[in-house]
């Protein structure tokens, strides 16, 4: 029985040999690192290869900065051979999935993908604002001495998680540990967590954390979900965004 063909695109450092030796049991591996590639370039490679795994960090960003597989894409006929794309990512939003259906190619993503580093980045860039550690080094920076600041404690501050999925709820757990109440907005009703409107959300918490995965269209989309409206209603709260 002939093997499927795989075709792994990443930068390097990424992925080492004892990871891909099981995967070299079940099927033909190609391994290809790169610093960039084009889209169209991109889809020329997949000629011929079953399934694409691909880090995205290899591949440019587009005019508007957002990182994209776009129709294009699929409908190169260099990838009609493709049934699986995995991406280590989890927004699935950036690779099309309307046209990749209508291609008959899988999208596969990790749900819990870097859960709790990106956590530990939020929870690095609340402590870096609530004590002002930024300016400080902006002084330096500037060749002045560090100014001394007012910084807060964030015990016993209320903190805000919109959007309560694998990385949101991992960061709850965090802030929890050093002593902030937590407060949520979900899609969905989550238990064992209090949940709140947006508003009140934006009204009450000291430091905001949006936790969100991209979604540009359907139902489900979450362009605008926060604008001016809502940030008014902030009482002076740092917010972090790594959505």
């Amino acid at each position: 029985m002939t093997k499927p063909k795989t075709l792994i695109v990443t930068i390097a450092g990424m992925i080492g040999e004892q990871d891909l030796s099981p995967l070299r049991e079940k099927s033909d591996v190609d391994y290809c690192e790169l610093t960039s590639i084009t889209e169209s370039d991109l889809a020329k490679k997949c000629a011929g290869y079953n399934y694409l795994m691909l880090n995205m960090d290899a591949v440019p960003k587009t005019k508007d900065s957002s990182v994209k597989l776009s129709e294009t894409f699929y409908a190169d006929p260099s990838v009609r051979a493709l049934k699986t794309i995995a991406i280590d990512m989890t927004g699935m939003d950036y690779f099309s999935p309307k046209a990749a259906a209508a291609a008959g190619v899988m999208l596969q993503n990790i749900p819990h993908y870097s859960s709790q580093s990106v956590a530990e980045t939020i929870l690095s860039e609340i402590l870096l604002h609530s004590r002002q550690r930024h300016a400080a080094y902006v002084d330096l920076l500037k060749g002045g001495k560090a100014q001394a600041r007012k910084g807060i404690n964030l015990a016993n501050r209320t903190a805000g998680i919109v959007g309560y999925g694998s990385i949101g709820s991992t960061v709850a757990g965090i802030l929890k540990g050093i002593g902030m109440n937590v407060i949520v907005w979900n899609r969905s009703p989550k238990v064992g967590v209090k949940c709140v409107s947006l508003t009140e959300l934006f009204q009450q918490s000291d430091v905001i954390c949006v936790t969100l995965k991209t979604v540009n269209d359907g139902v489900d989309s979450n362009k605008g979900l926060i604008g001016a409206d809502l940030l008014k209603l902030c009482r002076n709260a740092i917010i972090v965004n790594l959505a």
